[in-house]
């Protein structure tokens, strides 16, 4: 199985640092652009399948990757982290308002606490598990994965069988960031990580 990871591109509250969660803003026209591009880069690809987060600017960015050449299922398990009372808000305010925990979410995902209405990183971490349990049982040989940046490194954590607070080294994927993993007799193998050849 090979399996295509993508982020979604670029939004309108990327370019002003306003942090999103399980809210939405749509894909700019750069966004748009790199996703097009994205979808050049894969097109002799035959994607048997495409799993995407079922938040708006994924399934955009799904779409135009794939253009209409494989179906698209949807799913809640490939959300970005909720991060409920800070959706929608500048990470500076953010910063400003909860220093303490702003840092833990940031360098010590054990520790910190979800914001109200939000998710901690150990349920986090067990949905997208679930969605890899799930995904270790596909019968398909190439599947297209397009999800969101913390969604995007904890699915690369998983794949490498490392611990949470691992995640805080890895690096935060650019918007249609590739990555291309190996899953064969039960093993992960990433082959290449976070590829953007594609927007140069």
């Amino acid at each position: 199985m090979h399996i295509y990871l993508t982020r979604h591109g670029q939004t309108q509250w990327n370019l002003i640092n306003k942090i999103q969660g399980h809210l939405d803003s749509p894909l700019t026209d750069q966004g748009i652009a790199d996703a097009k591009n994205l979808g050049l880069r894969l097109k002799d690809i035959k994607f048997d399948i495409a799993y995407s987060s079922d938040q708006k600017r994924a399934i955009d960015t799904a779409e135009i990757i794939l253009d209409s050449r494989a179906p698209l299922k949807t799913t809640k398990a490939l959300r970005e982290i909720g991060v409920g009372q800070w959706e929608g808000m500048f990470y500076e305010d953010i910063q400003r308002l909860y220093p303490e925990n702003f840092k833990l979410y940031k360098t010590d995902p054990e520790k910190y606490v979800a914001s109200p209405g939000g998710e901690d990183y150990k349920d986090f971490e067990k949905r997208v598990k679930d969605f890899v349990e799930d995904l270790k049982k596909s019968p398909y040989e190439n599947i297209l994965i397009v999800t969101h940046g913390l969604t995007y490194m904890m699915l690369l954590n998983i794949f490498e069988a490392k611990a949470l607070k691992e995640i805080t080294k890895r690096v935060l994927p650019h918007g249609t960031g590739l990555s291309h993993i190996e899953y064969d007799q039960g093993t992960f193998k990433i082959l290449a990580e976070n590829c953007i050849e594609h927007l140069e």
